[in-house]
């Protein structure tokens, strides 16, 4: 197994924001990056993978040297696209990048994605390559969306490029409009030298599931986040495009299906008829009330002159009588000769009493 240390050159200059590659080139290299870091650390755990970018203003290392997937996964995820490529002082950051490496037994390698024009010359290229070689370097580059530069990256590898082994150390890789760059990088001799398998063989992003399932499930979930915020983006722009079209008509209301509409029907009627029962509430309490017992009124009593003592009596007997429910006592009351001897016989008593009281 190789024991290399590899830094990844990415160009983010403004160019990359273009989509002749799906969904647009800097996210076309983020990919590719996944899937070469993967491989790097699958080949042996002991191989360290770093990235820098080489545009917007200047030469910036976000991820140095590490063997750790998950950190590289995640800062690839912060890549903006701006400014201009600056090919030459990116490839001189990698190189110095390599020479601190700490386990000083790992190869060195750089891997340069270009998807913009080269504004440097042939020259300086040159001089840069052979600068690379005598340090040992090996320079890996993969070149898509600009023609122009293939001569020029033809050269520079050329001169960069020494042999072990019969086998060249360093490539160039041209990707063309419509391809992926992650399955060509899959099968060049980039990650393929030997032109066998690369590791992965037919499984997705070059990864046995069977042999390393984290890392397949690491690039797997990296892949359908990426896939899903893609997805939502499509989404809001058709969203969009879809709201403003009813603006020059009525705005379209879409029908509820017919089991919301069911719903509303009976949630209708159930109101209707709440709202009928409190109106008639009030109306049935009010005729369900007991009527209220009224005192019977005093009986008038012709005449300006006070009843006697005895009238009074036998007033108060009737009335007593008349609420008793006995017919013997009723026979009794309309007897007037036997009413009149129990009022005078309650005259007497009430005499005697008042004469015992004196």
């Amino acid at each position: 197994m190789t024991l290399e240390a590899t830094y990844i050159c990415i160009d983010n200059s403004e160019t990359m924001r273009n989509g002749d590659f799906t969904p647009n080139r800097l996210q076309a290299v983020s990919d590719a990056c996944n899937v070469l870091a993967a491989q790097k650390t699958q080949i042996n755990p002991e191989n360290g993978v770093g990235f820098l970018t080489m545009a917007n203003d200047r030469v910036k290392i976000v991820e140095t040297l590490t063997p750790d997937l998950g950190r590289i996964l995640s800062s690839l995820t912060n890549l903006a696209p701006g400014g201009k490529l600056d090919l030459v002082k990116g490839l001189q950051v990698g190189q110095l990048g390599l020479k601190h490496r700490m386990n000083k037994n790992q190869r060195q390698r750089i891997i340069a994605f270009v998807g913009s024009k080269v504004n440097c010359s042939e020259k300086e290229l040159v001089a840069l390559a052979k600068k690379l070689k005598k340090h040992s370097v090996s320079v890996d580059v993969v070149c898509f969306g600009c023609e122009e530069n293939v001569k020029l990256m033809e050269t520079f590898v050329e001169h960069v490029n020494s042999k072990q082994q019969d086998r060249d150390t360093s490539h160039l890789l041209v990707v063309k409009e419509g391809q992926s760059v992650a399955d060509a990088l899959l099968s060049s001799p980039i990650l393929n030298p030997d032109g066998t398998s690369s590791g992965g063989g037919d499984h997705p992003f070059g990864v046995d599931p069977n042999i390393d399932p984290e890392l397949a499930m690491v690039l797997r979930m990296s892949m359908e986040e990426e896939r899903a915020r893609q997805e939502k983006l499509r989404m809001e722009a058709e969203g969009k495009g879809d709201t403003e079209m009813p603006a020059a008509g009525e705005p379209a209301t879409a029908a509820p299906p017919p089991a919301l509409a069911d719903e509303d029907e009976e949630l209708q009627r159930a109101l209707a008829l709440s709202m009928q029962d409190s109106q008639q509430a009030p109306v049935t309490q009010s005729t369900t009330e007991k009527p209220v017992e009224t005192q019977p009124a005093p009986m008038e009593v012709d005449g300006e002159q006070e009843l006697t003592e005895e009238q009074q009596m036998e007033l108060a007997l009737k009335m007593s009588m008349e609420e008793a429910t006995d017919p013997e006592l009723d026979a009794m009351m309309q007897d007037e000769d036997l009413a009149a001897e129990v009022a005078a016989d309650l005259g007497v008593a009430q005499k005697k009493k008042e004469e015992e009281k004196k």
